[in-house]
């Protein structure tokens, strides 16, 4: 009797200790699972936006949580068009950055989507683009996610440059969008 309470005993020791272990491991994971850091998100998102968008022109407008680019000048005439640009905004109910650009089949399909903008008239680009949001012909790509928000700022004395402002679990730090060579529209 007495050896089988001292197996019952070692199996229960034995039992907690694993499970025990089983626990940290699993509380490690959890930790890992949550979104990192804002600095990691921004390196992330500058890396991500410098691959698919490799020769960014100048940054044209930014307000709260959207920053106009313009990515390339795919008719060299220095003038920027719809296709041209892309949209960074900042997605709160899915707590990501995102880079929105024109579907090129939608343009293909409906060629008076396709417009070309003057200087100073760019704020007709974001209504374009809300328009374009509904009629889903806008493509999405995620460049972070996890964060609490993204602030879009455009300091006074640097044209054509936009900073970013990154959120997240009560951290923030700021990422500079500063295309080199910086090239801004002729009209």
């Amino acid at each position: 009797m007495v050896e089988v309470m001292m197996a019952v005993l070692l199996l229960g020791i034995v039992s907690a200790a694993i499970g025990g272990f089983l626990s940290a491991v699993g509380m490690r994971g959890a930790q890992q699972m949550r979104p990192s850091d804002p600095a990691m998100e921004a390196i992330v998102a500058m890396r991500r936006l410098g691959t698919i968008a490799p020769g960014v022109r100048c940054v044209l407008f930014a307000d709260q949580g959207r920053c106009l680019i313009w990515l390339h000048d795919d008719n060299p005439n220095r003038a920027v068009n719809t296709t041209e640009v892309g949209l960074l905004r900042f997605d709160a109910a899915n707590a990501e950055l995102v880079l929105e650009t024109v579907d090129r089949a939608a343009v293909f399909a409906v060629p008076t989507l396709e417009s070309e903008y003057e200087e100073g008239g760019y704020a007709g680009i974001l209504d374009d683009f809300d328009n374009l949001r509904a009629n889903g012909s806008l493509v999405q790509r995620v460049l972070a996610e996890g964060l609490e928000s993204v602030v879009f700022e455009t300091p006074a004395a640097a044209s054509g440059t936009a900073q970013a402002r990154f959120v997240s679990q009560g951290s923030e730090t700021l990422a500079v969008i500063a295309p080199i060579p910086l090239e801004v529209p002729l009209r």
